[in-house]
């Protein structure tokens, strides 16, 4: 396994489009250009146009940094299925359930 490879980096100043004759969201996923740089760019548009709460968007990352099975399936599924709202509800669903076991892990570690 590769890894997922993708970096969740809030610095929105690195962020921009080089193809001007993109759309205008510039997150829909090409099927004609289906090279990695393509994949990272769109997932990172649809991570943006999640508005994630803070602890969803730390569990997110935190999923992403451990290379997490769930995300890299998703982003399988997504290859093919080029579904963004598919991959949107999966990643706030992972990102949520991230958050309830570290929730239940503080609260363990208090009793």
């Amino acid at each position: 396994s590769s890894g997922i490879g993708l970096s969740m980096d809030d610095d929105d100043d690195d962020y921009e489009d080089v193809d001007d004759d993109e759309e205008e969201d510039g997150d829909e996923y090409d099927g004609d250009e289906s090279d990695e740089a393509n994949l990272g760019r769109v997932f990172m548009g649809v991570v943006r146009g999640m508005e994630l709460s803070e602890a969803e968007s730390m569990a997110l990352r935190l999923c992403i940094a451990r290379d997490d099975p769930h995300v890299r399936a998703a982003l399988e599924v997504f290859k093919i299925e080029r579904d963004e709202e598919d991959l949107r509800d999966t990643l706030k669903r992972l990102s949520r359930r991230t958050v309830e076991a570290m929730m239940r892990e503080i609260e363990a570690g208090d009793n």
